[in-house]
């Protein structure tokens, strides 16, 4: 049953006069001192109390715990473009979210646990969840392009009819590789605004992301499809290290001087 407009006036943190078609997520409540939570129970909602979240998304004004993390564009789908035909890319993209913290988490937790874990098979521990982590990050880039995509043909429309015609014909493509690759050469803005009839800024932050994505699919595609094999990873006494002139990470420009921990290794945390 659908919840009535007024039982949602109940749920303080919500401007309910302009929901609209909008989809609500029942998030908790941190006021700063306490936990407020709404549960659905038919066509009512009633107010109960927890002690603490462990994993969830959650309203405040302020983080719970230094350790929580906020993320501006899952902050801004969920407060303005939580329409019913994206909800489930929404869900998918915090999915991944905490997908990819809990995995980065496990490195840290490998390297202070590494006396308790035999030498011969922590490389192996963080092997894995490199290749994971790389193929996990390669699918979010496909989530909000998939997101843009879906909302581009079902929410806007531009206001010069030539211009909404040429838009409709110009379906953008189904990937984010698609969108801003030839091959392996990264496309120019004004090509995107051109083909596809979005705004130029919108058109800038597609290609200035290009280079770290092409990076990340150049390392992910040598895994799944060349049969690369991850590098050895070097389990010194600050953390984890790579070469970064391994195949794996050769393309990756994000490394900086503070990363080094001798002329041929770096941290793998960057």
């Amino acid at each position: 049953m659908a919840v009535q407009i007024n039982e949602l006036r109940k749920i303080t943190y919500l401007d309910v006069e302009t929901l609209g078609e909008r989809t609500v997520l029942l998030m908790a409540l941190w006021d700063g001192t306490d936990w407020h939570k709404w549960i659905d129970i038919g066509e009512e909602l009633q107010e109960f109390k927890i002690i603490d979240l462990v994993h969830a998304n959650y309203v405040g004004k302020k983080a719970s715990s230094p350790d929580d993390l906020w993320i501006p564009f899952i902050d801004f789908l969920w407060q303005q473009a939580s329409w019913p035909e994206i909800l489930r890319l929404i869900n998918a993209l915090c999915d991944d979210c905490h997908l990819l913290a809990t995995s980065s988490e496990k490195l840290r937790h490998f390297f202070n646990s590494r006396e308790m874990i035999p030498q011969n098979a922590i490389s192996s521990f963080v092997k894995s969840e490199l290749e994971y982590l790389i193929i996990l990050c390669r699918t979010m880039f496909d989530l909000l392009h998939e997101i843009i995509a879906t909302l581009m043909y079902s929410r806007m429309k531009m206001l010069d009819p030539a211009l909404e015609l040429r838009r409709k014909q110009a379906k953008l493509p189904n990937s984010y590789a698609k969108m801003v690759l030839n091959g392996d050469t990264i496309k120019k803005s004004e090509e995107l605004v051109e083909k596809y009839v979005i705004s130029p800024k919108l058109a800038e932050e597609y290609i200035k992301h290009a280079p770290f994505f092409l990076s990340l699919r150049t390392a992910r595609n040598r895994i799944v499809h060349g049969g690369t094999e991850m590098p050895h990873i070097f389990v010194m006494e600050k953390g984890f290290c790579v070469n970064p002139k391994d195949k794996i990470f050769a393309d990756f420009k994000g490394w900086k001087e503070s990363h080094q921990y001798n002329k041929n290794l770096v941290s793998l945390l960057p």
